[in-house]
């Protein structure tokens, strides 16, 4: 039970004033969608510190993009294929073109998530003059499934444990990634990101809409 701790506060953070959503069109169309989440970062020898953000998730047929907001006018833009592996990044003011790409060790046209069972891989992103960005070396293991609500909507969760060695831009680091990942709305409603010996960073899910400004 200990394990389901951080994510039990899921249970408690949706306003009375969210807008109803019809759970079975979220959960099985390609509807998009805008998560806010609660974002914290807690640092050693210092004051945590406590943000809202967005999230705004287009699910298509052969991909999913991912929009991250803390404010209006600054996003990250990830691009994931059908089965979760992250292929292209970018950020606000990027062209298309400017976006790194990952290349994998293993055939990610496989569903290796849906497998539940423990996979690891080599992750190398390049930028777009061909340098590597990135070199890392990922473990994938799983811990359990809990279902949770929230907007008003029961979603099943899965446990997915990350853990990655390797550089970035020439620096070595380690990160450890905690998430529970919904399959039916294709992203996390919370994770825990620890990265090294840095900040952890939370982020915990508090609504989940279907009325907002899209970037596409």
């Amino acid at each position: 039970m200990r394990r389901l701790a951080p994510l039990l506060a899921l249970f408690f953070v949706t306003p009375a004033f969210a807008e109803p959503l019809d759970c079975a069109v979220i959960k099985s169309t390609t509807r998009p969608f805008e998560i806010t989440f609660d974002w914290t970062a807690t640092r050693k020898d210092k004051e945590p510190l406590a943000v809202q953000m967005h999230r705004q998730v287009i699910r298509k047929a052969d991909e999913t993009v991912v929009y991250e907001f803390f404010s209006p006018a600054k996003f990250t833009r990830r691009a994931s294929n059908p089965n979760g592996f992250r292929m292209q990044v970018r950020s606000s003011g990027e062209a298309a073109t400017a976006a790194r790409v990952s290349t994998y060790s293993i055939d990610v046209t496989k569903d290796y998530f849906a497998l539940g069972k423990p996979f690891d891989f080599k992750e190398i992103v390049k930028g777009e003059d061909g340098a590597v960005v990135a070199d890392m070396d990922t473990a994938v293991s799983f811990d359990g499934a809990v279902n949770v609500d929230v907007g008003g909507c029961s979603y099943a969760l899965t446990k997915i444990i990350e853990v990655s060695h390797g550089s970035v831009r020439g620096k070595a680091g380690s990160n450890r990634i905690e998430t529970w990942y919904s399959r039916d709305l294709k992203t996390p409603l919370y994770t825990r990101n620890e990265d090294g010996d840095g900040p952890v960073m939370e982020m915990r899910a508090r609504d989940i809409s279907t009325s907002f400004k899209p970037v596409e």
